[in-house]
């Protein structure tokens, strides 16, 4: 072989090598796949690893996905519990919010109060249960249960406030619906034409806002 013919074999050669490098340092890595880890290094992300990664989801994206799932069962129980409350006239009716309002808390309370339950004004699954099959309540007891059990007292204390306001109640401000209390409420709702009860429901809330143009802040 000429000198002339082994210097062109030998460029060639290097030549070849040259792209070999470059495709393995370069073209490689940029397709996404990894060319091996750098010693000591713990990142090895391939390009299958990637799209795995993404259909997983980031842990946030996954709280996230569990906070929106909790939150419209939420508000499917609140929806379905004003709907039955509505159909057996404890609950007085408006556009549906996602939150539990003075108004829902009154209806809750007037249904357990009624069918001698815990008087708790909290809407719950078992509640729901209660409207729609019925269930033991307080067969057996022999009187209706105390309001001074009742967990919703910053509703009553509303209620309470309300009826002072409107010359109706004199007694302590303290969110127990004692025997004053209950007394205030029956002038109120007969001169109100509204059913005489004496206790809190729905349409009670409703009418003292009615009465006196203030919405009531009590809240769940």
């Amino acid at each position: 072989m000429e000198p002339q013919q082994a210097r062109m074999a030998f460029a060639g050669f290097l030549t070849l090598c040259a792209l070999i490098i470059f495709n393995a340092l370069f073209l490689q890595k940029d397709a996404g796949f990894a060319v091996g880890a750098v010693p000591g290094s713990q990142v090895s992300w391939s390009a299958n690893e990637a799209a795995q990664g993404e259909q997983r989801g980031a842990p946030g994206q996954r709280e996230t996905r569990a906070v929106n799932f909790e939150e419209n069962k939420r508000i499917g129980l609140l929806r379905a519990l004003r709907r039955e409350l509505s159909a057996q006239n404890y609950f007085p009716g408006r556009p549906v919010s996602g939150t539990v309002d003075a108004m829902t808390m009154g209806a809750i309370m007037a249904f357990e109060y009624d069918h001698e339950l815990p008087v708790t004004g909290k809407p719950s699954n078992e509640l729901l249960k209660n409207i729609l099959f019925g269930g033991a309540g307080g067969e057996g007891r022999s009187e209706k249960p105390s309001y001074k059990r009742a967990h919703p007292s910053r509703l009553i204390a509303e209620i309470q406030g309300t009826l002072s306001a409107l010359g109706l109640y004199e007694g302590k401000i303290d969110g127990v619906l004692r025997e004053a209390a209950q007394q205030a409420v029956r002038r109120f709702e007969s001169e109100r034409s509204l059913p005489v009860s004496g206790r809190v429901s729905g349409l009670l809330v409703q009418e003292l806002m009615r009465a006196t143009g203030v919405e009531f802040s009590a809240l769940q």
